[in-house]
């Protein structure tokens, strides 16, 4: 031992040598004599009768067996830390960087990112698990997109009525918002946004009775003619509630209708329809006031004959009263008396033409196609015209000088003569 002290593996070589003879191995016993320790080895053979031991002290073997056994345990050790590395890192990239990556794909999916992809690098449970994750967010993205586009589709659908489309929820607070209701209220839909409605339309507020029991009864609310001013200007809109009732959703659709135009409209049909009335009376008129107008006209003329020096009659009947016709007719024309008969005379022919002129006017049109001369019927038109006037306008057409020059040699024209009277009026 101590000549090989320095080479532990021909020490072993040589013990084992000499440890031939006796059969190995056998027990191990730790001996103490006289304070010094010993490791021995005995084996018994009872075949042989024979017992055979075989020791060598202690602290010698420690001495030995020390520089090996340090390089064994440093080697042990260090086979441990490269095979726990190796392992934590088989581990890590097996298990834990894979499933990192899977977990920031779901984070990110629920950030609403669903154009993230996480890599598949294997092909065991962790990478099936990727791949399958992987297809979720495809399926996941067309629904989505499948979704926006049909909402889009409505939102288009809604944008484009000419309506005001206004939702909203049992509070009264806005959840949708189109284009006309942004027009007319000058609110974007991002503003109109949980607001309540009386605030962004405040001639609602005279509904929300109405639009509380749309909810509760589910039974459609309709309001007509709902007056209000924009601009300075009376306008006029229908407004109808309608209740959500579909899949459990709460709350209603407030549709609102400018009917302004229709509105006037039908204030124009009502007016033609007085017109119309009073046309027919007009014409009623005209012919009653024909026969006075006629009467009067006839009596003009047989005073201006009963005046007349030319007539036998006269003459005799003023002698027999005792008078002179020529002096009578003379003081006639001196208190010009006659001239207000001639002017009686001319203002009732002036007046039957008139009145001639407006029954040809208002008769009924048979849309007849017939020869008429223009020029007549320039003159006819004139002379409706001329009994225009307005007194709170200050305005009368018979202040307004018109010339008027026709051509002689225009041909008669085939039209319908009550309608060429009606664009020149």
């Amino acid at each position: 031992a101590a000549a090989l002290e320095g080479d532990p593996g021909a020490l072993r070589t040589a013990a084992l040598e000499l440890l031939a003879p006796v059969p190995m191995p056998g027990s191990r016993r730790y001996l103490e004599r006289g304070g010094a320790h010993a490791v021995a080895f005995i084996h018994v053979d009872p075949q042989r009768n024979l017992i055979g031991e075989a020791a060598f002290d202690y602290r010698t073997y420690r001495r030995i067996a020390h520089s090996p056994s340090v390089k064994l345990t440093v080697m042990t050790f260090v086979l441990v830390v490269f095979v726990l590395a190796g392992f934590r890192l088989f581990f890590l990239g097996t298990f834990v960087y894979p499933l990192r990556r899977l977990l920031a794909g779901v984070r990110e999916v629920n950030a609403g990112n669903l154009g993230v992809s996480v890599p598949v690098k294997t092909g065991d449970e962790i990478g099936f698990l990727a791949d399958s994750f992987n297809r979720m967010v495809v399926s996941i993205k067309k629904s989505s997109d499948d979704l926006n586009e049909t909402r889009l589709y409505l939102k288009n659908i809604i944008d484009s009525m000419p309506s005001v489309l206004i939702g909203v929820d049992p509070e009264g607070r806005v959840t949708h918002w189109n284009l006309e209701a942004e027009r007319l209220t000058k609110t974007s839909e991002a503003q109109a946004q949980g607001i309540h409605i009386s605030q962004l339309i405040p001639q609602f507020s005279r509904h929300m009775e109405g639009l509380r029991q749309t909810i509760r009864d589910r039974n459609p609310y309709k309001v007509e003619k709902v007056t209000y001013q924009q601009n300075g200007e009376t306008r006029y809109s229908d407004v109808v509630v309608y209740p959500l009732i579909a899949n459990g959703v709460r709350g209603a659709v407030i549709r609102v209708d400018d009917i302004t135009e229709r509105v006037r409209f039908e204030e124009m049909m009502i007016q033609s329809e007085k017109m119309a009335s009073v046309g027919g009376l007009a014409a009623g008129m005209a012919h009653e006031i024909n026969n006075p107008l006629g009467g009067i006209m006839l009596a003009a003329q047989n005073i201006t004959r009963r005046l007349s020096t030319d007539l036998e009659k006269n003459a005799e009947t003023a002698r027999r009263l005792g008078g002179d016709i020529g002096t009578i007719h003379r003081y006639m024309e001196e208190r010009e008396v006659v001239k207000m008969l001639h002017g009686i005379m001319e203002m009732g022919e002036r007046a039957s033409k008139i009145v001639s002129n407006m029954l040809n006017f208002s008769r009924r049109s048979e849309s007849k196609m017939a020869p008429a001369d223009i020029s007549e019927v320039m003159a006819n038109t004139l002379d409706l015209a001329s009994n225009d006037y307005n007194l709170k306008k200050k305005y009368d057409f018979r202040h307004i000088e018109i010339v008027t020059d026709y051509d002689d040699g225009i041909p008669r024209v085939c039209c319908i003569v009550t309608e060429i009277q009606q664009v020149i009026l």
